[in-house]
């Protein structure tokens, strides 16, 4: 397995990043927030048997993950903020049942209407 990430972006944190896992055709997507460095919360995924990308890991063979960091900022606040507005855009752009998305946690989102969740984009 291959992961892409950019050398310098292994030290980032408080950051939104999206986790794209590849295999063949086949793609999964983790959205994530953190305020740990990038480098530390990867390690965790990929060997916290708990964790959602861990769990996929094990049962599917992945030529790929590439890393990519979405949002910076030094306020939790507007990260909370930041992720639950991407995975909202993600959920609206795929649709609940196509997302791909190995999120365990869609915030609340997944129980709302697409109606809803439109006017919620266009608030936050």
């Amino acid at each position: 397995m291959k992961i892409n990430i950019k050398q310098k972006d292994l030290k980032a944190t408080n950051i939104v990043y999206r986790l794209t896992l590849i295999s063949g055709n086949n793609i999964k997507y983790y959205i994530g927030r953190t305020n740990q460095t990038l480098q530390k919360r990867l390690y965790q995924h990929l060997n916290n048997k708990k964790s959602q990308v861990c769990k996929y890991l094990q049962n599917n063979t992945i030529d790929t993950i590439k890393v990519d960091i979405l949002e910076r900022n030094y306020f939790t606040q507007l990260l909370d903020l930041k992720e639950t507005k991407i995975l909202l855009r993600h959920l609206l752009k795929y649709g609940k049942k196509n997302s791909n998305l190995l999120n365990k946690d869609f915030k609340g989102l997944d129980k709302m209407s697409v109606k809803d969740m439109k006017i919620l984009d266009s608030i936050i």
